[in-house]
């Protein structure tokens, strides 16, 4: 078994680890944008542990990194990236299983994770190292509407999105970052809204596109569908000039509310990922 040395995240600091992310993800799937305030950002939001998450040494020099947020008894790897210079030398597999063992002893009862489906290197990464792929998680998108429409949402707190979430979940186990306790953690310029039995949270257009971070309804009928799709078009509606998008977090089962509200399906899609301490 590859021995592997590492420094936590919080020893080797928040910037050394943004420029190091930057580097290793320079080549990714998706264009990314990485810096201290963004780690910080994670902290917070998605709690990230620095002192679980690692930095890895090759050579006695960085070679890649993995950021380990944790709630409870579960941890998320939330980041993993090697620098080009450091692929194919089985370091990947090692890296992970090291952070496996790490999890284990210091009581963790669960590891997940979302992988690209595309990303075909890191799916069969992941299938080495004993993840077992559960649902296919979804993006969506929908164009500008041009003109704002008639439909008014009702501004609340993120709180109580955050709390309805966690009472009226659409589906059970979702992803970390559209979970309860995620949606909790916002805070302007997000935003929450509420209207007839249907809660969502976005994030305010800093940006060229304004982002769902979460949907809730009151039910599983009809009328709860029709109160998401109603939520979905209302804030397509109040930001008119926007693309309005759910990154690839929706769990593929409830695809058919995006459709209904106008949205399109996105090209990329994920897998979630667990993995089980016995």
């Amino acid at each position: 078994m590859m021995e592997l040395a590492s420094r936590s995240v919080f020893e080797f600091g928040l910037r050394a680890t943004a420029d190091l992310v930057m580097r290793s993800m320079a080549d990714y799937i998706v264009s990314i944008q990485f810096d201290e305030e963004r780690l910080a950002l994670m902290a917070r939001i998605d709690a990230i542990d620095f002192a679980a998450s690692r930095v890895l040494l090759w050579n006695d020099q960085p070679a890649g990194v993995a950021l380990i947020a944790r709630r409870g008894w579960t941890s998320r790897m939330a980041l993993l990236a090697l620098l080009p210079e450091a692929r194919k030398q089985g370091l990947g597999s090692a890296f992970v299983r090291q952070l496996q063992r790490e999890a284990r002893e210091r009581g963790d009862r669960r590891m997940v994770l979302e992988v690209i489906e595309q990303n075909g290197p890191a799916v069969r990464l992941y299938d080495r190292c004993g993840f077992r792929r559960g649902r296919r998680l979804l993006g969506f998108r929908a164009e500008p509407i041009g003109s704002r429409g008639e439909t008014r949402l009702h501004e609340i707190d993120l709180r109580e999105v955050a709390a309805n979430v966690s009472r009226h979940p659409l589906f059970h186990d979702l992803p970390w970052q559209v979970s309860a306790e995620t949606i909790g953690q916002l805070t302007p310029p997000n935003r929450g809204y509420g209207q007839n039995g249907a809660w969502a949270a976005a994030a305010s257009p800093a940006g060229p596109v304004v982002r769902v971070r979460a949907l809730a309804v009151s039910g599983e009928d009809l009328e709860a569908q029709a109160a998401a799709i109603a939520m979905l078009r209302g804030i397509r509606a109040t930001y008119p000039s926007y693309p309005v998008e759910m990154i690839a977090l929706w769990p593929e089962e409830g695809e058919a509310v995006w459709l209904a509200a106008g949205f399109k399906r996105n090209e990329l899609s994920q897998f979630q990922l667990s993995y089980d301490f016995l």
